[in-house]
């Protein structure tokens, strides 16, 4: 069990959502009892959100957040206690999860929920839960700050969603994913009845004409590819290169020209704290000139036009960056508008779509274009 009072401090912050004053009297109570460095982080994060810093203190700030998460971010983790991945953190606390495998007995035991009460997102996707594990859920589950809940490819019916409208541990749930279950067309109706939440965005799979994904479904598959293809790829320059800070994903769609079917994808990696694209040339470089890594050589065939620089070309089967067909549902959301292959600077046509960070963690930024997320290529037979 957690001390009672940061039991209380905790279960205060997720119920008061956006409200960082909880979470500095949380921060005063860890440096009280010995963990400063956690103290710190929610501090540095919540400071982070504030728009009226300057360019200077910001940077500063970030600075000081990479290194506290170099340093402590797999034992924070760890002190879940669970079979985790996706772990995300807002404003100093542990914010996002995805479990690896489904124990009830675990994930719902009182100590358990202390810990997790300031989630705003549980992936529970692919674990077979059944309608007993989504029962067991909705009746012990005690997440109040939880947003979004994500129960895709579980085996799921009608009974379970049943169970799941109960669920009076979930007060602030307002997105579910549910597709990939078997369960019946009444599910949306009963769900939108619950008296226990009141949703906003239930996704069960459906597509809309000329799209191949729902936007749930496009999400998810996200981030399946970039754990399994792109964070093996970005850790091995990580390793291999001990300056580098950061790497970013990038994304062009060519709408002008030919190749109007599909979406290209670079990956920048960087002794910065973020990636920039800017000065970075697409031809005649200059071995040094590139400001991602003044200090870092890096000799690899998938460089654009070889020799040492920052941009790293996806179109590699190891990284199974499919830019006819598969990259185009995930990632066409992400570019710009007006791209063409005429550009002389990376930054002309890219755009960034996902940042990943030495310490393990990665952040999706915001979507440009929501309309073509999910969008079926023209090159693709769903048949």
């Amino acid at each position: 069990m957690l001390d009672p009072t940061h039991a209380a401090l905790l279960r205060s912050v997720a119920e008061r959502g956006d409200d960082n004053t909880p979470r500095f009297v949380l921060a005063d109570w860890l440096e009280e009892h010995g963990e400063a460095s956690r103290a710190e982080f929610i501090r540095v994060q919540c400071e982070l959100v504030s728009p009226q810093l300057s360019a200077d203190a910001r940077h500063a700030l970030r600075m000081r957040e990479r290194d506290l998460l170099n340093a402590h971010r797999d034992k924070w983790c760890q002190a879940l206690g669970l079979p985790v991945e996706d772990i995300y953190f807002e404003r100093g606390l542990i914010s996002g999860i995805r479990l690896l495998k489904w124990q009830g007995s675990r994930i719902l035991d009182s100590f358990a929920m202390q810990q997790l009460a300031p989630l705003t997102e549980l992936d529970l996707s692919g674990l077979r839960m059944g309608d007993d594990g989504v029962a067991a859920l909705a009746d012990r589950a005690r997440l109040p700050g939880l947003r979004r809940l994500i129960l895709s490819d579980n085996g799921i019916t009608d009974v379970g969603v049943l169970a799941l409208v109960e669920a009076k541990g979930l007060p602030r749930l307002d997105s579910l994913y549910l597709f990939q279950n078997p369960i019946g067309p009444t599910a949306y109706y009963t769900l939108e009845s619950s008296s226990c939440f009141c949703l906003g965005d239930l996704d069960l799979g459906e597509r809309a004409d000329g799209y191949c994904m729902s936007p749930g479904e496009a999400d998810m598959a996200r981030r399946h590819y970039l754990r399994n293809h792109l964070l093996p790829t970005v850790r091995g320059y990580f390793n291999a290169h001990e300056r580098l800070r950061s790497a970013m994903l990038c994304v062009a769609q060519y709408w002008d020209d030919q190749a109007s079917d599909a979406v290209h994808g670079i990956l920048v990696v960087s002794e910065l704290v973020e990636p920039t694209l800017e000065g970075v040339a697409r031809f005649n470089f200059v071995p040094g000139n590139d400001p991602n890594i003044p200090n870092t050589q890096i000799q690899s065939g998938r460089t654009y036009g070889g020799g040492s620089r920052s941009t790293i070309d996806l179109d590699f089967s190891e990284i199974q960056w499919l830019e006819n067909t598969d990259a185009i549902p995930l990632w066409a959301a992400f570019a710009p508008e007006g791209g063409n292959q005429e550009y002389e600077k990376f930054g002309d046509a890219y755009s960034p779509a996902v940042m990943f960070y030495r310490h393990g963690g990665y952040t999706v930024l915001p979507i440009l274009r929501p309309q073509l997320d999910g969008i079926r290529p023209l090159r693709w037979n769903d048949g």
